[in-house]
C-alpha cells in the first residue's frame, strides 16, 4: 500500500514508524515512544533465533516517517489487540500510575487497542492500520487539530505472511527503509530518562517484559 494511505486527511501531519520491517520492539522502545525521548542513535538490535547480524543492510539515520516517503509502497500493517487484563494494560489503568504517565507523555494521547474484560478475543480481529488512521483523522478533523501518529508496535511478519513473502518483497522493504532477519528485536541503549521517571520506567519494563 502507498505510505500516503496512512495520512488520508491533512489533519494527520505525519505517521512515524520506529522499527525496521520484520522487526519487533521491546518495552524500552515502547516506553521511549510513549515518552518521546527515543532517538535513532538509541536503537540497538539483537536476534532471538540466531547470532547473525539482524540487519541486512545499513540502517537509515532517521525514523521511517510516512510524510517523507509519501507514495512509496509499504507492507500492509495490521494492529492486534491487547487483552484488558494483561499486566501491561493494568499498569496503564492504575490511578497511581496514570498521573505520572500523563506528565511523561505530555502533548500525547495513548490509544491502545484493547479487548474488554470477559470479551472473546476472537471477536476482536487485527485491525488494518489505515482504517485506524482514517478514524483518527476524522476525530482530528472535528477537533480542528493536526497531529503526528507514533506507532509503538512490532512490524514483524506473521507466520502466514512469512510463507507468502518473496525475495522481491524483502528487497522492497530494504529499499523503502530497512529489513531484518526473522526473530530480530529492537531495544535501546543510552536512552535519556529523567530521574523522576526512573520508577515509572522500571515498573513499565517489568510488566511489559512478562510477555
Amino acid at each position: 500500500m502507498p505510505a500516503r494511505s496512512l495520512m488520508p486527511l491533512e489533519y494527520i501531519a505525519d505517521v512515524c514508524l520506529y522499527s525496521p520491517w520484520n522487526c519487533s520492539i521491546d518495552s524500552s522502545v515502547a516506553f521511549g515512544i510513549m515518552q518521546g525521548c527515543i532517538e535513532p542513535h538509541n536503537r540497538q538490535f539483537y536476534n532471538l533465533e540466531t547470532t547473525e547480524t539482524p540487519l541486512y543492510r545499513h540502517l537509515p539515520p532517521a525514523w521511517n516517517t510516512m510524510r517523507r516517503v509519501d507514495y512509496q509502497e509499504i507492507p500492509w500493517i495490521m494492529i492486534s489487540p491487547v487483552i484488558e487484563n494483561q499486566p501491561v494494560w493494568n499498569y496503564f489503568r492504575d490511578p497511581a500510575n496514570m498521573g505520572r504517565i500523563a506528565q511523561i507523555a505530555q502533548n500525547r494521547i495513548i490509544c491502545p487497542y484493547i479487548v474488554p474484560d470477559n470479551a472473546n478475543r476472537n471477536h476482536f480481529a487485527p485491525a488494518p492500520f489505515p482504517a485506524l488512521t482514517l478514524a483518527l483523522s476524522l476525530i482530528l478533523l472535528i477537533a480542528r487539530v493536526r497531529a503526528t501518529v507514533h506507532l509503538a508496535a512490532c512490524l514483524g511478519f506473521d507466520a502466514e505472511s512469512r510463507d507468502l513473502r518473496s525475495p522481491q518483497d524483502r528487497l522492497k522493504c530494504e529499499q523503502q527503509y530497512a529489513y531484518t532477519l526473522d526473530g530480530s528485536r529492537m531495544t535501546t541503549h543510552d536512552m535519556p530518562i529523567a530521574p523522576q521517571d526512573i520508577d515509572v520506567w522500571n515498573n513499565f519494563r517489568q510488566v511489559v517484559n512478562q510477555f
